[in-house]
């Protein structure tokens, strides 16, 4: 199994979700909590095992806990939406988007739901589309930390050389958070550029 990625924008706004979703998804067993949930333990231990290859970098193992995890429980929203950023990584854009749109039926209005498939949106040239979405998870009450979308959306416009949207969006991000490299970064890289 290979993993492609066609440019530098395309897998930092990648890597951002993936961030967003070791550091910032902390699903419950609780079913009556908002966001992102675990509705069985096998699907939860398969879930958190695909979170942790990630973190790690171990693509295969971590597709293969997350295929783990939907056929334990085809409900899983996280586990769907893991299943959606490891095919999109490995370039099958059919399949990360089924997995998404299965993800967002399940829960429309998850933050973590909405960033990822922001990011699925835009590697396929859907900036708008993927611009909702990114404002959808970063003014959801649920997101802890809105930066994220809002840098991811900011990476996204930076992509398609829209600049001055790139630089507004990163610019809400760092009001929310100025210590958030990934934004700092891509403001840095931005100057003098459109």
């Amino acid at each position: 199994m290979t993993y492609r990625f066609s440019t530098v924008s395309q897998v930092a706004l990648l890597v951002a979700v993936i961030l967003h979703l070791v550091a910032a998804c902390t699903p419950t067993d609780n079913s009556s909590s908002p966001g992102l949930l675990k509705s069985n333990s096998v699907a939860s231990t398969y879930v958190e095992l695909s979170r942790r290859y990630l973190e790690r970098g171990n693509m295969a193992a971590a597709f293969e806990n997350a295929q783990k995890a939907v056929a334990a429980d085809p409900e899983s929203v996280e586990g769907h939406t893991l299943m959606g950023l490891i095919l999109q990584g490995r370039g099958d854009s059919d399949n990360a988007a089924r997995h998404y749109l299965k993800a967002k039926k399940l829960a429309p209005y998850d933050p973590f739901v909405s960033n990822a498939y922001g990011t699925y949106l835009c590697s396929n040239g859907l900036y708008g589309e993927a611009d909702s979405e990114f404002l959808a998870a970063s003014k959801s009450p649920l997101n802890q930390y809105p930066w994220v979308a809002l840098t991811n959306a900011g990476l996204c416009y930076e992509r398609y050389g829209q600049y001055d949207l790139a630089r507004a969006r990163l610019q809400s991000a760092l009001a929310l958070n100025s210590d958030f490299s990934q934004a700092d970064q891509a403001m840095k890289r931005l100057r003098g550029r459109g």
